[in-house]
Formats: structure tokens, sequence, C-alpha cells
């Protein structure tokens, strides 16, 4: 019991850092955000019998990668989270991530990225705020996402991505396009052996739809990605 009420506290403290408004040059504030929601993500992570409080239900499980789902219907939300084995190492997987023109390559609902401002630091640490614009399978009309993107580097080779929503009044919204609200996707990217990684792909967002139609989106369009990533590589590992 005392584990089930911990998770629902991380659940809560996650969805009150997802939906905070942040001025356009105050970075500082948005990393903050964006370690927070990366350690208590670490928290929902397990998808294991005995630690899964957070209640992951198996969606789909194949030779390339699986995806477990948890719908939020008190703030219609649909969680999921995807992950497979890939060959080789973090830090060139993460590049191919953070990069719009290569994430093209394997994330086919991808659109266009537009990165509003990127900030470099050490150890190839980075932030970043953009708008993306992906298709959805359901709708005939395109989802928008403005964000941040935070990738952090830690010890033992491990990368994380860390995507939040990001408010800015400067952004209008597209009239050929739905604002969709992109709660917080974490991509976790740790090293197996010497020539493996480990890609997870979690996150939360609602896509404008609703029941079925949000979460075929979810499925078909978003979480998919991982699926994608790992044939991408699995035909261009010359690329890391």
């Amino acid at each position: 019991m005392a584990r089930s009420i911990g998770t629902f506290k991380v659940a809560v403290v996650l969805m009150s850092l997802m939906v905070f408004a942040v001025a356009a040059d105050d970075m500082k504030e948005v990393e903050r955000a964006a370690r927070e929601i990366r350690d208590n993500s670490s928290e929902i992570i397990s998808v294991k019998p005995e630690y899964n409080t957070f209640g992951w239900k198996l969606e789909t499980k194949q030779a390339t990668h699986t995806i477990y789902l948890k719908e939020d219907s008190e703030n219609n939300l649909l969680w999921f989270r995807a992950e497979a084995l890939v060959p080789g190492n973090p830090r060139p997987i993460a590049d191919l991530i953070n990069d719009p023109a290569t994430r093209k390559k394997f994330d086919k609902s991808l659109q266009n990225v537009k990165v509003l401002s990127e900030v470099s630091h050490y150890a190839g640490e980075s932030l970043r705020t953009a708008v993306d614009t992906y298709k959805v399978s359901t709708d005939s009309k395109p989802r928008e996402f403005v964000y941040f993107s935070k990738t952090i580097k830690y010890e033992g080779g491990i990368v994380t991505i860390v995507n939040g929503h990001y408010q800015s009044s400067s952004v209008e919204e597209s009239k050929s396009a739905v604002r969709g609200r992109l709660a917080q996707t974490f991509w976790e990217i740790r090293p197996i052996g010497k020539t493996h990684t480990n890609v997870l792909f979690m996150g939360a967002l609602d896509a404008g739809l609703k029941g079925d139609a949000n979460k075929k989106a979810v499925l078909n369009d978003f979480a998919s990605v991982v699926e994608g990533l790992s044939k991408y590589l699995s035909s261009n590992s010359k690329e890391l």
C-alpha cells in the first residue's frame, strides 16, 4: 500500500511539472523541471510484476519491441512505454534522435521540426525548445506540439532525453494543425555490453482525440517510433 501511495504521489508531481508555464528566456527553470521529470520518471519505469505499482499493461510484444500502456482518464492522457534492444552505443543513438533530419528517417509520422532555441553545454548535454508537427492516422489534420527537450548524460554511459510541455506566447497556433498536449516524453538510452543499447521511450500525451482514436494515434504515430528506430539501426549500423 505504501508503495502504491508513493507511486501516486510521483504521478501527481509529474503532472504538476508538465503543465507549468515558463518565460521564453527562463532556461534555468526548464532545466530544473527536466531533471525532476527524469528523476521522478525513474520511479515508474519498471514493468516487473513485483515493482509495477504504476499499473502498466502489456499492449504489444514483438521480436523488435514491446509496448505497455496506462490510461489516465482523470487527466485525459494515455501513458505509453516502448522498449527495444538495438545495435550501437548510447551517445550516437541520442544524436540520431535529436537530429530532425535523421528522426524523419525512422519516425514516419514526424512532418516537421521547428527549433525555437538551442543551448549546448559541456559533456554533450544540450537544451532546446521546439515545435514538432505530426500526422496522425486517425485524423486528417496534423498535431502540433510545443515542448522543451533536455539531453542529460549520466555515469555508466547512460543518456536520457527529457521532453516536456513548453508554453510560450511567441508561438502562435497553426491554422492547419491541432495543438496537442505533450505532457512529457522520456528517453532512457542504456548500454548493454559493448555492442548493444537498450532504448526506452516513455511518455504521456493527449493527441486531441477521444477513446480508441486517441489510443490508435498514440500506438501508431508515437510509441511506434521505437520500432522504426530498431529497424533503422539494424539496417544502418555503420552510421554508429
